[in-house]
């Protein structure tokens, strides 16, 4: 009976390590299977989703999504783009949330030829291109191409269309000579207009929170005249040796609004003005020059403050320059060596109400007899508070988080006495 008992034991024992070898086994090869994701190449023909079951994503090849197929990637999902990119002729929808973002990674290299005025070879895969074929995003129904809440890690976009990109962590390149909305975004690198895009409420503020969108480099636009191109209420910091915060050549039509935007810490110019458009109440600082004039420009209701030069004009066409506070640079104002023409900078404030202080801030004829003269006289008195942007929205101190708890402590601890107070009187 023991000799039986014993075999009885053996088998057991090897039966339950062969079940549990068998368990690990598979459990192994499940994590296996879901670790190495899922690979994709080749046409998407019709509505496809990428599940987050099924992430990563691996493209092992291009991907073309033909018109009138939809894909759609789901919140939580890993694209990894290799050295392929993602062509959209029909529609593109990436929407993550605020807790489960999206995550697009490109690679090094110099990918295909972008469409103009993208460099090529440029540092970042072309990743993703949305052609003139493909859905664009329609507001009222909330359909069409959009990448929302997702980080993008070096890659460049091709916007030829009218997608949405909002809410979104950019690290790369992104070229629109479509009609695109780029909104509240983290950019870290350059945003090249080519057409009427819009790029709205982008902003960083150091290393503080960051609320809506960083643009870490340039924006610069060659805008046709299709439409008109904005790029309004954006906090944008350049390069601290070669940024250009904007700079535009256009056509000679009012096609692009910059507007309440906020640009500093670039090391040429705030605001390249080389073509014609409106430039009004933004706040321009600690920049070398802070608005280079070359075309005909209105310039109206802007601070312009601690740059090395305020306003230089580089050419002699004539531009609307008035409203604006323009102080504590170097040179306030200063004529560039080709500029023989006179020109009108008058109802502008310049710091001060001293002439003789004024004239000195002012690089012009009294300088090198070949230049013009800046006539800045009549001249404001005072600092004109409209000149910045937002000038009529509401402050609201913020409050250290540290504090939030205890005021609202305080704040329960009185209701819960006044509570007490009015229990007891009622007793009474």
């Amino acid at each position: 009976m023991n000799k039986h008992l014993t075999l009885m034991i053996a088998l057991t024992l090897l039966l339950s390590i062969t079940i549990i070898s068998l368990f690990l086994i598979g459990t192994l090869q499940c994590s296996l299977a879901q670790n190495s994701g899922t690979n994709e190449s080749g046409l998407i023909g019709s509505d496809a989703t990428w599940k987050q079951t099924g992430s990563p994503y691996n493209l092992t090849g291009n991907i073309s999504i033909n018109t009138g197929a939809t894909l759609t990637v789901e919140a939580g999902v890993t694209v990894n783009l290799n050295s392929y990119h993602i062509t959209v002729n029909g529609a593109f929808v990436a929407k993550g949330t605020n807790t489960n973002k999206i995550q697009i990674n490109g690679a090094s290299g110099t990918g295909p030829s972008m469409p103009p005025p993208a460099p090529n070879p440029y540092p970042f895969t072309y990743g993703i291109n949305f052609t003139e074929l493909s859905v664009g995003y329609n507001v009222q129904s909330g359909s069409g191409s959009i990448i929302e809440n997702a980080i993008i890690n070096a890659t460049t976009m091709a916007l030829e269309s009218s997608p949405k990109i909002n809410n979104d962590t950019i690290n790369g390149y992104i070229t629109s000579n479509g009609t695109a909305l780029i909104s509240n975004n983290i950019v870290a690198g350059e945003i090249d207009l080519t057409g009427p895009s819009t790029v709205l409420n982008n902003h960083i503020s150091g290393s503080v929170l960051v609320q809506t969108d960083v643009i870490g480099g340039n924006i610069e636009d060659s805008s046709n005249t299709q439409g008109t191109a904005v790029i309004s209420n954006n906090v944008i910091t350049g390069d601290s040796i070669n940024g250009i915060g904007i700079s535009f050549l256009t056509a000679f039509t009012n096609n692009i609004i910059i507007s309440g935007n906020t640009i500093s810490n670039c090391g040429n110019s705030g605001i390249a003005a080389e073509g014609i458009g409106v430039i009004e109440n933004n706040l321009i600082t600690n920049n070398h020059d802070g608005i280079d004039i070359e075309g005909q420009n209105t310039v109206t209701n802007n601070t312009i403050e601690n740059n090395y030069i305020g306003i230089q004009q580089v050419s002699n066409f004539l531009s609307s320059i008035a409203y604006n506070n323009i102080q504590n640079n170097s040179y306030n104002f200063y004529l560039y060596q080709s500029v023989s023409g006179n020109v009108n900078a008058t109802y502008n404030y310049w710091g001060t109400t001293n002439q003789t202080a004024i004239s000195n801030s002012i690089y012009d004829n009294k300088n090198n007899s070949n230049l013009g003269t800046v006539n800045y006289v009549p001249f404001l008195a005072a600092s004109n508070p409209q000149a910045l942007p937002n000038p009529n929205a509401p402050t609201i101190p913020e409050l250290p988080a540290l504090l939030i708890l205890p005021l609202f402590l305080s704040t329960l601890f009185v209701a819960v006495k006044l509570r007490k107070r009015k229990i007891t009187n009622l007793n009474r």
